[in-house]
């Protein structure tokens, strides 16, 4: 139920990293590349499983998955495969992109299939999650070290706070080519609306270059 979920938004501080050959990050290499991470979500919501950025993330990406993406007989993937069983479309990710991928946070520009940028998608790796101990890249004594953490200020809201603010709830089309980005813009100002009118502090990532889009 919307009107009843539950919704945090926080800020996160990553370790500023330059990562080389990079596929779905559209050229930034301060991110690693993006990773899939509801594979069994419905198994454990509190621990998903994240692995190689998934057919369908590819293609809200605007990016062209057949290089790296088939189905098991060797054909290519489409959206009536994944959409039958998304378990036959395997993607494959190189090694290298595999293993910083695994300790660093993965980002995704997201089109919608358009060609309006509506935002990032991030992926944040269970073993570089730091502490509340630690400080951002610290090297722990196994040697691996910790690339991001969750700051302690949270806004948190529920659906039916969007609602009453003016949530666009219709839908807003088939998100692998027809999505209106009208759509998503309102409802991001809606977000907005919603954690300003809070009785609470100006809402801010402190004096860091943090991005202030928010993706609904």
């Amino acid at each position: 139920n919307f009107t009843q979920a539950t919704f945090t938004m926080f800020c996160v501080e990553v370790l500023l990293v330059k990562i080389p050959n990079t596929i779905t990050t559209g050229g930034d290499d301060r991110f690693a590349d993006y990773q899939s991470c509801n594979q069994h979500v419905h198994d454990n919501p509190s621990a998903p499983e994240c692995d190689c950025d998934n057919w369908m993330d590819r293609k809200v990406a605007g990016q062209d998955p057949d290089p790296y993406c088939h189905l098991q007989d060797g054909g290519l993937c489409s959206l009536e495969s994944f959409k039958h069983n998304e378990s036959t479309c395997t993607c494959t990710c190189s090694k290298e992109s595999l293993e910083w991928s695994a300790r660093h946070t993965g980002m995704m520009p997201v089109f919608f299939g358009g060609s309006v940028r509506h935002g990032n998608w991030y992926s944040h790796p269970k073993a570089g999650e730091c502490a509340e101990h630690e400080s951002v890249g610290k090297v722990r004594e196994d040697g691996s070290q910790c690339t991001r953490k969750r700051r302690a200020d949270a806004r948190t809201f529920r659906g039916v706070d969007l609602v009453q603010a003016g949530w666009n709830s219709s839908s807003p089309g088939d998100r692998n080519g027809s999505a209106d980005p009208s759509q998503f813009h309102q409802n991001a100002e809606i977000v907005r609306k919603v954690v300003a009118s809070r009785p609470l502090q100006p809402w801010s990532c402190g004096s860091s270059a943090a991005s202030a889009t928010i993706m609904v």
